[in-house]
């Protein structure tokens, strides 16, 4: 048991020592921006945490740095209405780059304010872009939505 404490104590001020605690927070730079158009939304129903509306994507636009293409009309956002109408989105998506890639997008997010902040994954098969399958992302959008469906501007960081 002595040897357990004294390990315990070394592991503490070895991070304490090396200040983690105190490190800045991580950088974000910024992946792209989109512009998302959807059509009239699918009341799917009540469920416990809320009311499920699918939110169907009919295209869109992206642009960054290394990433610009169009969205194209697959996909929706699986959205949940929550009491006091806090939204969160669960959206799924296909980029397609400029040069004919595909990119699998998925999107969870909870309403914070005017904004849906969330995480973001992709996946692709194409060698050039093999890179975004491992980013870690943060996405920041905001949501219009409507009975004849809805816009999203949408805002994808990378950190670094």
């Amino acid at each position: 048991m002595k040897s357990l404490t004294t390990l315990l104590l070394a592991a503490a001020g070895f991070v304490q020592a090396n200040g983690k605690h105190g490190s800045a927070p991580p950088r974000l730079s910024i992946l792209f921006t989109a512009n998302v158009t959807a059509t009239t939304p699918i009341v799917i129903g009540d469920q416990p945490a809320g009311t499920r509306i699918a939110y169907p994507f009919t295209g869109g636009t992206f642009t960054g740095p290394r990433l610009n293409g169009t969205l194209l009309p697959v996909g929706a956002d699986f959205s949940i209405l929550r009491p006091g109408n806090q939204f969160s989105s669960d959206g799924i998506a296909v980029l397609q780059t400029s040069d004919g890639a595909n990119i699998l997008f998925k999107d969870l997010g909870h309403q914070s304010g005017d904004f849906v902040y969330g995480s973001a994954t992709f996946e692709t098969g194409a060698e050039e872009y093999r890179w975004i399958n491992t980013v870690i992302a943060i996405s920041r959008a905001r949501v219009s939505t409507e009975d004849t469906g809805g816009s999203v501007e949408l805002e994808v960081f990378v950190v670094e």
